[in-house]
């Protein structure tokens, strides 16, 4: 089922480390520049890819403040976990 959804490469590749990180209810909570270290690829196609996940019901996010009301990262859940 999940092996037929088209999806670019770099897409997969991350729902791939995201599965690595994730723990037993399938969350994580890495930086952009983690994610961009271990896949190799910049920043602003990490945050691509994360949206490509998002659109295809594959990954959900939530943004986590401090306690100053700054975003401190974001929280990923693989749905299909």
């Amino acid at each position: 089922m999940y092996m037929d959804i088209e999806m670019s490469p770099g897409a997969f590749r991350l729902l791939v480390e995201l599965c690595r990180m994730a723990d037993r209810s399938g969350e994580c909570w890495p930086s952009l520049g983690q994610l961009s270290d271990r896949i190799g690829s910049s920043k602003a196609a990490i945050s691509g890819y994360i949206s490509e996940l998002r659109e295809i019901d594959l990954v959900e996010t939530a943004t986590q403040t401090m306690a100053n009301g700054y975003n401190y990262r974001l929280k990923y859940c693989v749905k299909f976990w």
